[in-house]
């Protein structure tokens, strides 16, 4: 959320927000110029807001919530107000059980590095820019996407990279079948002239390369077959 709630104040959005408790996190929001209230409470809710914004975290039963929908405001999850940033430049978001963070991570950089000056949304702090998320004034996003409850599905990019799918957040899909269906909603969703990112090593990427329609770009470590494999790699310090 504090990588949406940056991207927004610095597009000169007004941000107000609350937390549990105190952290880095709410320190730097309100450097940026946040109104950041620690604790969750009705009254941090006005009429004036044009939207509330809640992660994944925060039941439907919060006081906060419940006050902006009695109040008749909008009430968006995280990854709706994310879809809303989408759409405004050429959008890479970053899907798998494993791995999202490192590789949009590694994305951001060689769009960084090559001066293309990408918007991050990032799961985590970037080291090389100091934070978890900016603005940047080149065509592309990149955002790692959160698949943990299904919300990924709002989320309509450009380009999709898909790290892995495995036997995960049982607690909301029950089953792998329905994990794997949802991937499989994610990369229908690609416009045509988009193309989707994806690991062959894992076994259940394959399946959905082999048996749904799509443009597809591959890599691995143990499929020769890929379009682009890893071999002979070295791990030096912070990278590889």
């Amino acid at each position: 959320m504090s990588g949406i709630a940056k991207i927004l104040l610095e597009m000169g959005v007004v941000v107000s927000g609350s937390d549990l408790k105190e952290s880095e996190s709410t320190r730097r929001m309100r450097t940026l110029g946040a109104r950041v209230s620690i604790g969750h409470d009705a009254q941090n809710i006005t009429g004036d807001l044009a939207a509330v914004v809640f992660s994944s975290a925060i039941p439907q039963d919060n006081p906060e919530i419940l006050e902006a929908k009695r109040l008749g405001l909008k009430v968006m999850a995280r990854a709706e107000m994310l879809a809303e940033l989408i759409k405004l430049q050429q959008s890479i978001a970053v899907a798998g059980a494993h791995g999202k963070t490192t590789t949009t991570a590694m994305i951001s950089l060689m769009l960084e590095i090559n001066g293309l000056d990408p918007t991050i949304v990032i799961g985590g702090d970037l080291q090389q820019i100091g934070s978890n998320a900016k603005l940047g004034r080149g065509k592309y996003l990149v955002a790692e996407a959160d698949e943990s409850d299904g919300s990924f599905l709002k989320l309509f990019p450009q380009i999709a990279v898909i790290t892995n799918i495995e036997n995960d957040h049982l607690d909301y899909y029950r089953s792998v079948h329905n994990i794997v269906n949802a991937f499989v909603q994610f990369v229908e969703q690609i416009p045509q002239d988009g193309f989707t990112v994806l690991c062959l090593d894992n076994r259940e990427l394959a399946k959905i390369k082999e048996t749904v329609p799509g443009n597809y770009v591959t890599y691995g470590i143990k499929r020769t077959d890929a379009d682009y494999t890893a071999q002979n790699i070295r791990v030096n310090g912070m990278g590889s």
